[in-house]
């Protein structure tokens, strides 16, 4: 009596067995029901895409599969699947689907995630951003409100506070700061300014008693007692020629006004003397110019220091022929060398007890004839260039 599984019977029942499994089982067109015999060949083949009498595979020999998950090439594909024995037949039965095909839902998957994870990605920056704009704005704020402080020094600036975080806590802080320090700066200001309109009145005290003594010796040594105003606009002339700026014109004007300061310690015997002084009255002469330095060495005020030099040096002559100290050429300062011409030419054209005026023209002719000896030549030179614009200041301001 032959085996129920060994009759065809079986045999067909079980193909259709299968095959209503494989309807039930399969869900692409690419997926695969294989059936092989213990010999390798391909039995059976189920997919939704063929009919068996579409197939034209079997019979093929297949090699054999180990029962459980596998991924190999059948039947010139390369596929991945699952393998199991039916064992009443000999048979290996394979369910089997193409990589491609069962991958791409594992890449849909990837890609799926990948797309999330961009979008999460973009929405984070999103809200990073936001928070970033939110954080550095009040900090670019506060950064610019110091930077417009630290360039224009005005401490009316004020940071914007633009929520109670901690970045507005610190802008509230630096606002406090910086209203304490206008409070502070507006002190300081009221204070130095007060500080310089007093030491201006004081210089100007010190300079008005410094110029009545002046015109004290003026009117110990000249019969108008204005020698020291004419030598002022002489010498102001002088700094216009050599483009002097205007603060410096002021202060050597001012100073040249001092220049013979001195003289308020030489005795009136000999100031005033109508002869000629002996070798010793002249010496006592000479000690002007250091008692006029003696008088303005000390003073803070850039007039005073300047008087100081003019009243020591406005007797050098250019070839070190001059007193007190005997000096040379530029070892001369500028500004002694210009009061030595003008304070000359205004003693020549003057009536003193010692002599008669002298004409213009003769002055001018002394001054050149005393060029590079007594008096620096280029100096000189500008001095008769433009001699109608100094005589035209001491005619209209002398007795002349």
């Amino acid at each position: 009596m032959r085996l129920l599984s060994a009759t065809e019977e079986y045999t067909e029942a079980a193909k259709k067995s299968f095959r209503s499994y494989a309807q039930s089982l399969l869900r692409t067109q690419t997926e695969e029901l294989l059936i092989i015999d213990s010999k390798g060949s391909l039995l059976h083949r189920f997919s939704l895409s063929l009919t068996p009498d579409m197939d034209d595979a079997l019979g093929t020999i297949i090699e054999p599969v180990q029962p459980g998950w596998f991924s190999k090439t059948i039947l010139e594909n390369k596929r991945i699947g699952v393998a199991f024995t039916f064992d009443p037949l000999g048979w290996t039965i394979l369910v089997t689907e193409t990589n491609d095909h069962y991958f791409s839902a594992v890449k849909e998957i990837i890609y799926f995630q990948i797309l999330i994870l961009l979008v999460a990605i973009v929405f984070a920056s999103c809200i990073i951003m936001l928070y970033v704009v939110h954080v550095s704005r009040p900090v670019e704020h506060l950064a610019s409100t110091i930077e417009d402080i630290a360039k224009t020094h005005n401490l009316s600036h004020r940071a914007t506070v633009e929520d109670s975080d901690e970045i507005g806590f610190i802008a509230k802080r630096f606002n406090n700061m910086i209203s304490t320090l206008q409070v502070y700066q507006d002190q300081v200001k009221r204070t130095s300014l007060a500080e310089i309109t007093s030491r201006k009145q004081a210089i100007r005290s010190e300079l008005e008693t410094l110029y009545l003594l002046g015109r004290v010796s003026d009117f110990r040594d000249e019969q108008t007692g204005d020698h020291q105003n004419r030598i002022s606009l002489l010498t102001a002339l002088f700094c216009q020629l050599l483009n002097f700026d205007l603060q410096k014109q002021e202060i050597i004007m001012n100073a040249s006004r001092l220049h013979d300061i001195g003289k308020i310690a030489i005795p009136d015997s000999i100031l005033l003397k109508k002869v000629s002084l002996t070798e010793e009255e002249f010496e006592i002469i000479k000690t002007h110019t250091t008692l006029g330095k003696d008088i303005l060495k000390s003073s803070m005020s850039e007039t005073l220091v300047e008087a100081a030099i003019i009243a020591y040096t406005h007797h050098e002559h250019w070839d070190g022929s001059g007193y007190p100290q005997g000096l040379k050429k530029e070892d001369i300062p500028l500004t002694g060398r210009m009061v030595s011409i003008v304070d000359v030419f205004d003693a020549l054209i003057s009536t003193r007890p010692y002599k008669t005026a002298w004409s213009i023209d003769r002055a001018k002719e002394y001054l050149v004839e005393k060029r590079g000896s007594q008096f620096d030549p280029e100096l000189i030179d500008l001095f008769i260039s433009n001699f109608p614009r100094f005589t035209a200041l001491l005619t209209s301001n002398s007795h002349y």
